[in-house]
C-alpha cells in the first residue's frame, strides 16, 4: 500500500537532504548565489613524453578570469603561442591571461561547468625547439552553499583529464586525472 507523503514529511526530508549535503561539503541550490566573477586554475602539471626524453607543461590554466554576466559565466579567449624572437629570449610567447585557450561552459541551473584547454609543451629535438600541444577536457560543479567547515575550498571543484604519453602505457590509451577548480574573486 503506498502512503502519501505530507506537507511535513517532505519538508523533514529536504531539510534531512540538505544536512547531509552540508556534512559532504556543499551543494548548489537554485537560484543561484553566484560571484561577480570567478577564476579558473587546473594543476595539470602532467609530463610529456617525446622521443628525446620528458618535458614539463609550459603553459597550463592558471587562475584565468570567469565573468558572470546574466547568469552565464564568460572567459576571455586565449590566443595559441607566437613564435618568439631573439629579443625576447624565448621560443614561444604565450596570452598573457588565457595561455591555455580554456573555455568555460556553465549551466546555471544545476551548476555543472565545463570546459576544455591546451597544455604546450617546449622541448629541444635535434637542436630545434619544438611545440607539442595535448588538449585535455575538464568538468566540475559549483557549491557555493556549504557548511562553514569547509569555507577553506574552492567555490567548484572539478576534474580535469589529460591523455598520458608514458611510453610504458601508450598502447592502453589511458587518461590521468587531475583538480580543476573556479575560486570566487
Amino acid at each position: 500500500m503506498t502512503r502519501l507523503l505530507l506537507a511535513d514529511d517532505q519538508a523533514l526530508i529536504r531539510m534531512g537532504f540538505r544536512m547531509v549535503l552540508e556534512a559532504c561539503g556543499g551543494f548548489y541550490a537554485a537560484p543561484p548565489a553566484l560571484a561577480a566573477a570567478y577564476r579558473f586554475s587546473s594543476d595539470a602539471d602532467t609530463t610529456y613524453w617525446h622521443a628525446a626524453g620528458a618535458a614539463d607543461p609550459a603553459a597550463v590554466p592558471d587562475e584565468v578570469p570567469a565573468a558572470v554576466v546574466a547568469g552565464r559565466m564568460v572567459m576571455p579567449k586565449g590566443a595559441k603561442p607566437a613564435k618568439g624572437t631573439e629579443e625576447e629570449g624565448v621560443p614561444y610567447v604565450y596570452d598573457a591571461v588565457n595561455p591555455a585557450q580554456a573555455t568555460l561552459a556553465f549551466a546555471a541551473r544545476s551548476g555543472i561547468f565545463k570546459g576544455k584547454y591546451t597544455l604546450y609543451y617546449e622541448y629541444e629535438l635535434n637542436g630545434v625547439t619544438a611545440l607539442k600541444a595535448v588538449k585535455a577536457s575538464y568538468a566540475g560543479i559549483l557549491a557555493p552553499v556549504r557548511g562553514a567547515a569547509f569555507d577553506d575550498l574552492p567555490a567548484g571543484l572539478g576534474h580535469a583529464l589529460v591523455p598520458d604519453s608514458d611510453p610504458a602505457f601508450k598502447a592502453s590509451r589511458l587518461k590521468r586525472s587531475h583538480r580543476a577548480w573556479l575560486d570566487a574573486e
